[in-house]
Parts: C-alpha cells; sequence; structure tokens
C-alpha cells in the first residue's frame, strides 16, 4: 500500500470512528431508541449523506458498538487469567471479569443483549432465498425451532475456526447477515479463551473431565453467567420480592458454575453457603 494510500484508509478509519463514538455517545445519553442517524450526523459533524457511505442504517452502527464492547471483552478476559493460577481459578476470574465489564460499561452489556435478542434483520434476507446446501442450517427465529429435527454441523472440540467456516461458507444459503459474521468473528476469540482455560483446568485437574466438549461447555458457561447478570440487572424488583438481592443472584451463581466444573477428587468442594455469607461483589441497580 502506498503512502497516499494508507493515509486515506486512515482517514476513512478515524471518520468511521467518529461515526461510532458519536453514536455511542447518545446511546448513552438517550437510549437507543433515541438514536438517530441525523443525530449521529450532527454530533459527528458530519454530513448525513457522508454518515450512509460507511453506515447503511443504525443497525449496522448497533454491531459497530457491539465489536467495539466484544473487543474490550476479550482483553478484560486476558488480563483476568492473567492473574489466576489453576484452570478453575482462571474460570471464576473470568467470570468475575464479565460482571465487571457489564457493572463498568452497562451500554455495552445492554447493546450486546438486545442484538442478542433481535431476530435476524430483514435487510439480512433476500427476497428469494436460494435453495439450502446439504448441511446447511436456517436462521432460527423461534425456540421450537432451534430443537426441530436437524443435520448437525461438526464442530472440532479444539477450535472454533470450523464452527466459523461453516457460517462464512454458507452466508447466502442460510441468509446470515455479514455483520453476524462479523460479530462471530469477534467473539470467537472470547469462546477460545474459555476453551483454553477449561482445558488447563483439566490438565492441572482443578476442572473435571466429564463436562464433555470444551466448545459446547464454554457456549453454556456464556449463556448461564450472561443471563444471569441480565435478571440481575432486569428483574431486581421481582427478586428483591422474593428476598433476593441481585448480588445475592450473582454470588450464587458464581459459586455454582464452580460447584459444577470442580474436581472434587483433586479440589475442595465448593461451599455453596459462602455465596450467602455477604461476599458480594456486584453492586445491585
Amino acid at each position: 500500500m502506498s503512502y497516499i494510500d494508507r493515509r486515506r484508509q486512515e482517514e476513512k478509519d478515524r471518520r468511521r470512528n467518529e461515526i461510532v463514538t458519536a453514536a455511542e455517545e447518545m446511546y448513552l445519553e438517550l437510549g437507543w431508541d433515541a438514536v438517530t442517524m441525523d443525530g449521529i450526523a450532527r454530533r459527528a459533524r458530519l454530513s448525513r449523506a457522508l454518515v450512509y457511505v460507511y453506515f447503511k442504517d443504525k443497525h449496522d452502527l448497533h454491531f459497530a458498538i457491539v465489536l467495539r464492547a466484544l473487543d474490550i471483552l476479550r482483553g478484560r478476559f486476558e488480563t483476568a487469567i492473567g492473574q489466576a493460577c489453576t484452570g478453575l481459578e482462571k474460570i471464576e476470574a473470568i467470570g468475575r471479569a464479565y460482571l465487571a465489564f457489564a457493572q463498568e460499561y452497562p451500554h455495552y452489556f445492554a447493546a450486546c443483549a438486545r442484538l442478542e435478542a433481535q431476530a435476524p434483520h430483514p435487510s439480512s434476507s433476500p427476497p428469494t432465498p436460494a435453495a439450502p446446501s446439504p448441511g446447511s442450517q436456517p436462521p432460527v427465529h423461534r425456540l421450537q425451532d432451534a430443537f426441530a429435527p436437524h443435520t448437525p454441523i461438526q464442530v472440532s472440540s479444539s477450535r472454533l475456526q470450523t464452527q466459523a467456516a461453516a457460517v462464512v461458507q454458507t452466508p447466502e444459503n442460510t441468509g446470515v447477515d455479514p455483520r453476524q459474521i462479523s460479530m462471530f468473528e469477534a467473539s470467537r476469540p472470547i469462546h477460545e479463551i474459555v476453551v483454553a482455560v477449561l482445558g488447563d483446568g483439566q490438565r492441572d485437574g482443578t476442572i473435571r473431565q466429564d463436562i464433555g466438549d470444551l466448545v459446547v461447555t464454554s457456549h453454556v458457561l456464556w449463556g448461564f453467567t450472561h443471563g444471569t447478570i441480565q435478571i440481575a440487572i432486569t428483574k431486581a424488583a421481582q427478586l428483591a420480592e422474593a428476598g433476593i438481592s441481585a448480588a445475592r443472584l450473582i454470588e450464587h451463581a458464581v459459586a455454582l458454575t464452580l460447584k459444577m466444573l470442580t474436581n472434587t477428587q483433586t479440589s475442595r468442594p465448593v461451599d455453596l453457603s459462602f455465596a450467602e455469607s455477604g461476599h458480594e461483589t456486584f453492586t445491585d441497580p
């Protein structure tokens, strides 16, 4: 790349980041529903037409904010495991890093949760989709669709690259939004960290051997942790009526996760009463 081309690319990247930052600032101040492309253009001091050159719609900007969030979360996980020793301790450190991330960056956590709760964006599906290729999967829109009989896609338990390739190879057949592919690529290193740590724990004897496929376990841990944090944030009133603080819910979830993973033949069993002892690091909303 020539010097001129490099400068042009740097200018494009700078403008793109300015637009994302403007959208993020509006999101923090007004909430996502009140964010508009016109408002973003004014905040970034750019023309509305130029904003559309970089982002085709508000949904596109939502993806960009989530990609920022995932990059920060990955860094938090890497820092967390660097301060722990055993595999089990690293898993706890990762979980607590996720909790801290959700509290320090509530808008990032909310952006991720909002995106995950949405069905595939209408613009991602072609008007007349092509016939699916053998082994490909249609988008899941309903819970019952997720559990319907289907041909499984083989995924290596040692690497997530195979899983990513299965998505990348068939976007035109599955109706997968290219932005969702970008998000998958951004989240993959996060799961790779967790998979590696689970393997470390099995090798050092702190994590049980019978937890199954580590890729699947990584996703289960993510779902459990993410869902628990979301409930703690959005259902605080209902929890309070049941006499449960959000912090107590979080600590119980951490202890329960460790209890499920701990290799009791080499490590002391996790005492769930510890979660009831007031050791609370999560601040109630």
